[in-house]
């Protein structure tokens, strides 16, 4: 009998599409030695790229307090179109969030557009 769980191999992931992250690896550095300075604790980082290349840098921590709902997550942002680095306080209960403080920190200049390997 055939196993019907196997079928044809998927393809593998496009490397032509992968883009080079050495534009973005000095913005990275510098948006993380900013959140040694401003974040309690350990972070969490994401990059948005995208095909016109414009890109996005999150760095965030967050937290909570023992016998409550409550959380608190500092957020600092980047992104490659103004070079600001704006700070914002978000505090979460349940599935509401609201906003508690938010600033421009920085301003780590622009970046031209990643370019593809």
């Amino acid at each position: 009998m055939a196993d019907d769980t196997t079928g044809p191999e998927p393809p593998g992931p496009s490397t032509g599409d992968i883009p080079d992250l050495t534009a973005v690896q000095p913005k990275l550095e510098q948006l993380l030695e900013l959140a040694e300075e401003v974040l309690d604790g350990r972070c969490s980082v994401r990059i948005n790229l995208w095909e016109d290349g414009e890109v996005e840098i999150r760095v965030w921590h967050a937290h909570g307090y023992p016998d409550s709902d409550v959380r608190h997550r500092t957020v600092l942002r980047y992104h490659s179109r103004d070079g600001d680095v704006t700070g914002a306080v978000f505090e979460t209960s349940g599935d509401e969030r609201a906003l508690l403080h938010k600033e421009t920190l920085a301003n780590l200049g622009m970046m031209g557009a990643p370019s593809k390997r």
